[in-house]
């Protein structure tokens, strides 16, 4: 795994020989290294900062609900079909025991960015704070504030 951050002058270089994830455990290995070096490659490394559109965070917060409960929504059109039903609980259960949701600010998808889904331009990230610890959501937006998807992290 390779990881450039030409801005920040970091390249971290992870190797192994055997991963049975998958690559999952290179990718967390050479993330975590990187964020060492480059605050906020990883969202647990991110802090929290003013919301600089509140507005936006109530509709897209009632939208993951929407989706958190498996009920369609136009602000997320086919998100909570496509969803895995044990994936959705867990954004259920971290909204509804939530004692608080920090923003932890945007980031535009560039052309140096590798995206699975090219209608992303642009991710918000959130830390829910529950009685069990914190929960970080990323949510995946179109150029058009469409939610496209919702990555749940502690």
């Amino acid at each position: 795994m390779i990881r450039r951050y030409v801005n920040d002058g970091v390249t971290v270089i992870a190797l192994a020989n055997v991963d049975e994830g998958g690559g999952f455990a290179v990718d967390a290995i050479s993330r975590g290294v990187a964020n060492r070096y480059v605050p906020g490659v990883i969202v647990q490394g991110l802090e929290p900062r003013a919301d600089v559109n509140p507005d936006e965070t109530k509709r897209l917060m009632a939208a993951v609900r929407s989706v958190g409960a498996g009920t369609p929504t136009a602000a997320a059109p086919g998100l909570a079909e496509r969803l895995p039903a044990p994936v959705r609980e867990r954004i259920a259960v971290a909204l509804k025991t939530a004692t608080a949701i920090e923003s932890l600010g945007d980031e535009r998808i560039g052309p140096r960015h590798f995206v699975g889904n090219p209608e992303i331009a642009r991710l918000r990230r959130y830390r829910a704070q529950t009685p069990a610890g914190a929960r970080y959501l990323t949510l995946q937006l179109s150029s058009s504030a469409t939610l496209l998807g919702v990555i749940i992290e502690d």
